[in-house]
């Protein structure tokens, strides 16, 4: 127990393996889907939505029911405790419940023999839904004040001052376009039903302990009853925090329905409608590329079209968030980008 360690660590500054390295370039590293299951186990698909905001009218799973090597199909109602996975904010379906919510949202999951016999299934059923009007865009989510959570006003400094001292204004709208976390491993879980009313889940997540409570509430268990394992994932990026939760319910419910193994393996294509987007950094040319405020100090941007403007000089540097977008203001040698004004045309520009 006390004998020396055959390989002690180098010293300071030397670089460290990864401890599954020599697993990962060997291909014997194992991810969730590389684990073996017990006989029988069940592959799960889910059906979802084809529309942005809808309510169902009709949902008629009996072809789904009678497609080959289907065992069970579930909907909100069957779902034992709560419908819910959002860890936070407790408005997230684990199955919708009759309102469509987004493109993508799961309506249904159906478990059969294989996983091609599953997600053939789950095509088989026949939707009606009446369509509601869709917030596409943040713009008109701001109009109609449908936030996502409630707006919140980050500021130091006397922002309103700092910006009429600015020896430069920049006016203009950015626009954070949807960016897809993109793992190699998609979303996946299996649940293993065990003894006495537990469950054992393998999970591909960045938050164990939040999936074993989830499961436990989708459920209606105690979170000792379920044991979350992870051992590696193939990449998550922020997309496996909370989402996996998702998937993990799923696939508790209808282990514990079926007192067999189910697995949740999404396909890339249903991975990437259901999963969120998180914000990606501007993209918009409007705050991304220089502008040359030289000595002219042009009404307009040439590079831009935005208006442009001078002020005394100010000693604060700020940004203030608004609905539209961001405005900036600062002091320094240059403009409010990235090259100074006394070039007049520089040739590389480091804001591109």
């Amino acid at each position: 127990m006390n004998a020396p360690d055959p390989k002690p660590l180098p010293g300071v500054g030397a670089g460290l393996p990864h401890e599954s390295a020599h697993l990962h370039v060997t291909g014997r590293a194992t991810y969730v889907d590389d684990i073996a299951v017990p006989a029988g186990t069940l592959h799960a698909a889910l059906g979802l939505s084809s529309v942005a905001h809808g309510r169902i009218r009709v949902l008629d799973l009996s072809a789904v029911r009678a497609a080959p090597g289907v065992r069970d199909v579930i909907v909100a109602a069957d779902i034992p405790g709560i419908n819910d996975c959002g860890p936070v904010k407790h408005d997230d379906p684990i199955l919708c419940a009759g309102e469509i919510l987004f493109h993508g949202q799961p309506l249904f999951a159906v478990a059969a023999d294989s996983h091609d016999a599953a997600r053939r299934a789950a095509r088989l059923a026949r939707v009606e839904v009446e369509p509601l009007p869709a917030i596409l865009t943040a713009a008109a989510a701001a109009e109609a004040e449908s936030w996502v959570l409630p707006p919140v006003e980050v500021s130091r400094g006397d922002t309103p001052a700092a910006l009429a001292e600015a020896p430069h204004r920049l006016r203009g709208e950015i626009q954070l376009g949807g960016q897809e976390h993109f793992y190699l491993e998609g979303q996946i879980a299996c649940a293993i039903p065990g003894e006495d009313h537990t469950l054992r889940l393998l999970t591909s997540t960045q938050h164990p302990t939040e999936m074993q409570h989830m499961v436990a509430h989708a459920l209606g268990w105690r979170v000792h009853q379920v044991i979350a394992e992870c051992r590696r994932m193939g990449g998550g990026f922020g997309g496996k925090e909370s989402q996996s939760a998702q998937i993990a319910c799923i696939a508790a419910v209808l282990a514990v329905r079926s007192g067999k193994a189910v697995k949740l393996r999404l396909d890339r294509d249903d991975d990437m409608a259901l999963a969120a987007r998180r914000a990606s950094p501007p993209r918009s040319p409007a705050l991304r590329r220089c502008w040359p405020c030289a000595a002219a100090r042009p009404s307009s941007c040439a590079w831009t079209g935005m208006t442009t403007c001078a002020s005394p000089a100010s000693a604060m540097i700020s940004t203030s968030s608004t609905r539209r977008g961001l405005m900036i203001a600062g002091r320094s040698s240059g403009c409010a980008c990235c090259w100074p004004p006394a070039a007049a045309s520089p040739p590389t520009c480091p804001g591109r």
